[in-house]
């Protein structure tokens, strides 16, 4: 999954520069789960429950807080990243 990266309004400048990334690798960490990887380290994880995919931000999986759910991989994907952004 590539990222595109987007040139942010000068009033959002620093919040932006906290994390900007180009690409984001996803592998996978075990029969369930997704380890996300930005240029920084691990930002998170997706795991699949059940039908669902569950979002959890943090660099380790036990230390990991749960910020959503989604039917969809991709929208899971897309709810560590934005909680990872502070948006």
């Amino acid at each position: 999954m590539t990222l595109q990266l987007t040139r942010p309004s000068d009033e959002l400048t620093k919040r932006e520069s906290r994390f900007v990334t180009e690409s984001l690798d996803i592998s996978l960490s075990d029969d369930h789960s997704y380890r996300l990887d930005g240029a920084t380290g691990t930002i998170g994880f997706a795991r699949k429950q059940g039908n669902n995919f569950v979002a959890f931000m943090g660099s380790t999986s036990d230390g990991a807080v749960c910020v959503g759910e989604s039917l969809s991989f991709d929208t899971c994907v897309s709810m560590v990243v934005f909680a990872y952004r502070g948006e």
